[in-house]
C-alpha cells in the first residue's frame, strides 16, 4: 500500500492557533540546523499571512473556536475571514451543512480508498461524518459566532476536488483555507469573550481572546497583535522562518509588541541581536542556521555532503539522508524500496508507509475503515 499523509488531521479537528509564529501558516518547530533554499516568493508569502493558513490541524474551526482558553493567548488571525471563494463551491445552507459534509467525505472517500487498496467501511464513515459535523454546527453560538454559508460550499468543494485525486503533492496544508472559514466570531476588538473563535477577526491584525492569566476563571477581551511583514535586514525581530512546501519557525514566542520574523528565504535569520542578519557562510560561526549547502556543526557552518559521514540528516544534502547503522549519507530511497520507519527522509516522496517507500495519499486505514483522515 502507498504511504499515508503522516500528520493530516480528521477535517473535523480543531486546536488553538499557534501564536508562537509570526505568520499565520506556519508550524512552529525547534531550529533546523540545515542550510535553506529560496522557494516562495516576498509576494506570495505576504499573501500567506493575511490569508490565515494556520496550517496543518486547524481545518472547520479555525485558529480559534468553541472551548479554546482565553488565557491561552491564542486566536483567529486576520484573514480568516474575507475571500473564502477559493473552492469554486455552491453555498451550503447551515441546514444542509451535515448531511453535505457526509456526501462530500464519504461519497468521495470510497473511491480514494479503492484506488489505493484501502478496504472501505461506508457506514463507519457516515456515522463519524455526521457525528463531527453535528458538533461544529451544535457548538456555534450565535450571539458570538456566525455559520458562512459561501466558506462551507468552498470547503465541501475543495474537499470533493482533494478525495478525487487522493494523491497528494508537497507537505503543506492539503486542506481547503475556507475549511477554517465555516465558522467566524462576531466579537469585536476590546469586546467580552470566552474563547477565540468568539473574536472577529480583522485585516491588521492577529486576533485573540486575551484573559487575565493571574485570574483564574476571568472573563477575556478580544484583543489584536498588530501583523508584521517579513523582516528585512537590520530589522527587529524574534524569529528565524523558511517558507515553501512547508513553513518552519523557531526562537523567541510573540509578544503583544511583536519584533517580527526573518525569513531564509530571503537569505536571512534573526541574529542573537534580535536583527535580521545574513545567514552564515561556509566556516562562519553559526548559532543553528547557515546559507543553503551547508549546515551547523559545532557553531561553525559546515558543507552538507551526499556520501560521506553523518550523525543527523542535516550533515547530509536534500537527495541523501543520514543511515543510522553506517552512519554516513546515502541516497535517498525510490518509491517501493523497503524503508524503515519513522526515517521517512530515506524515500524521495518523503513517505514511508508499511517499509516501502510511496506516493503521499489521504487513503489510511483509519481513513477507509473510520471515515477519519489522520
Amino acid at each position: 500500500m502507498p504511504a499515508q499523509l503522516a500528520s493530516a488531521p480528521h477535517v473535523m479537528f480543531h486546536q488553538r492557533s499557534l501564536r508562537d509564529c509570526p505568520l499565520r501558516g506556519t508550524r512552529c518547530t525547534r531550529p533546523s540546523h540545515r542550510g535553506f533554499r529560496p522557494r516562495t516568493p516576498r509576494l506570495l508569502r505576504r499573501l500567506l499571512h493575511l490569508s490565515g493558513v494556520c496550517g496543518i490541524g486547524l481545518l472547520m474551526f479555525g485558529c480559534g473556536g468553541a472551548g479554546s482558553d482565553p488565557s491561552a493567548s491564542s486566536g483567529g488571525s486576520a484573514g480568516d475571514v474575507g475571500a473564502a471563494g477559493n473552492g469554486g463551491g455552491t453555498p451550503v445552507a447551515e441546514k444542509d451543512y451535515v448531511a453535505s459534509y457526509v456526501a462530500a467525505l464519504c461519497g468521495n472517500l470510497s473511491g480514494c480508498c479503492a484506488r489505493f487498496g484501502y478496504p472501505y467501511d461506508g457506514s463507519a464513515c457516515t456515522s463519524a461524518a455526521t457525528s463531527d459535523a453535528s458538533a461544529l454546527i451544535g457548538n456555534l453560538d450565535q450571539t458570538t459566532q456566525a455559520y458562512d454559508p459561501n466558506a462551507a460550499g468552498d470547503c465541501l468543494a475543495g474537499l470533493s476536488a482533494l478525495l478525487k485525486r487522493c494523491q497528494l503533492e508537497g507537505f503543506g496544508n492539503p486542506f481547503p483555507m475556507s475549511c477554517k472559514q465555516i465558522v467566524v466570531g462576531k466579537v469585536g476588538l476590546g469586546g467580552s469573550c470566552k474563547s477565540d473563535g468568539e473574536c472577529a477577526p480583522t485585516a491588521s491584525s492577529d486576533v485573540h481572546c486575551q484573559a487575565d492569566s493571574s485570574v483564574a476563571g476571568s472573563a477575556g477581551k478580544c484583543t489584536g497583535v498588530p501583523l508584521t511583514p517579513p523582516g528585512t535586514s537590520g530589522s527587529p525581530c524574534s524569529l528565524t522562518c523558511t517558507e515553501g512546501v512547508s513553513s518552519n519557525c523557531s526562537g523567541a514566542g510573540l509578544t503583544d509588541t511583536e519584533m517580527g520574523s526573518c525569513f531564509t528565504n530571503d537569505g536571512l535569520y534573526c541574529t542573537p541581536a534580535n536583527t535580521c542578519g545574513s545567514l552564515p557562510a561556509l566556516g562562519e560561526a553559526c548559532t543553528g542556521f547557515c546559507a543553503a549547502g551547508n549546515y551547523c556543526n559545532a557553531s561553525s557552518c559546515v558543507s552538507q555532503q551526499s556520501t560521506g559521514p553523518c550523525s543527523s540528516d542535516d550533515a547530509c544534502t536534500d537527495t541523501a539522508y543520514c543511515d543510522v547503522a553506517s552512519k554516513r549519507c546515502s541516497p535517498r530511497l525510490a518509491d517501493g524500496t523497503s524503508c524503515a520507519l519513522p526515517k521517512s527522509r530515506q524515500c524521495l516522496s518523503g513517505a514511508c508507509n508499511g517499509g516501502v517507500c510511496g506516493v503521499r495519499t489521504l487513503a489510511s486505514t483509519r481513513a477507509c475503515s473510520e471515515g477519519q483522515l489522520d
